[in-house]
């Protein structure tokens, strides 16, 4: 899995971690998805994304969980 730094939490400033990648239960389309858990070590703050794969959901769960209000998204608009 890529290295990808987590921000802390957006709640408490504590430390946040990849808590668990697990599979759904749940098949979708034939395919059954892996979800990622961030949690903060501090509060009980977490987010849960799911995605095809372990690198993906993963990526797509430190994105959330690394947006902030007020920053300026990632996709520039025209």
């Amino acid at each position: 899995m890529s290295e990808i730094e987590l921000k802390p939490c957006p709640f408490c400033g504590g430390e946040a971690e990849l808590y668990s990648m697990k599979r759904d239960k749940r098949k979708v389309l034939g395919i059954y998805y892996k979800i990622a858990t961030i949690k903060c070590k501090r509060c009980p703050a977490k987010i849960e994304v799911a995605g095809q794969d372990n690198d993906r959901a993963f990526k797509n769960a430190a994105k959330l969980w690394n947006r902030r209000a007020g920053e300026q998204d990632e996709v520039k608009r025209k």
